[in-house]
């Protein structure tokens, strides 16, 4: 209970997929290390595993309509990022762009159909 008197349920559990097998059996030790939420969006970080070299780090996005149920839409990745650069120690997010900070910079993905199912790609290969 809040001082204001308001009480909360949990009301969904995200799990990241992974594509590819190997990476989904290990790589879950940093999923949630960052969270942003705006509206319906979350992106949920997962630097990588530190004891699986090809555990890439990423970037999950869910998204809901009721508030209740969450659909992962996509998953944000950067070619060549490794556990130790640190990508997805912080996320935000603001509409249709995430931002993803590393120990390298910071990146900017963009939805690139808005109210499609998003097609996020990372800025190297933006046209």
């Amino acid at each position: 209970r809040t001082t204001d008197g308001a009480t909360y349920g949990l009301v969904a559990t995200l799990v990241g997929v992974k594509p590819d097998l190997a990476a989904y059996l290990y790589a879950y030790n940093t999923f949630g290390s960052s969270v942003a939420v705006d509206g319906g969006t979350i992106a949920v970080g997962d630097r990588g595993a530190v004891y699986l070299s090809s555990a890439t780090p990423s970037v999950y996005v869910f998204r809901t309509a009721d508030g209740t149920t969450y659909d992962q839409v996509s998953v944000l990745t950067v070619y060549g990022m490794t556990y130790d650069m640190g990508f997805g120690t912080d996320v935000a997010v603001a509409g249709n762009v995430v931002v993803v900070a590393s120990y390298e910079g910071v990146y900017v993905f963009r939805e690139r159909d808005a109210g499609a199912a998003p097609a996020c790609a990372s800025p190297e290969t933006e046209a």
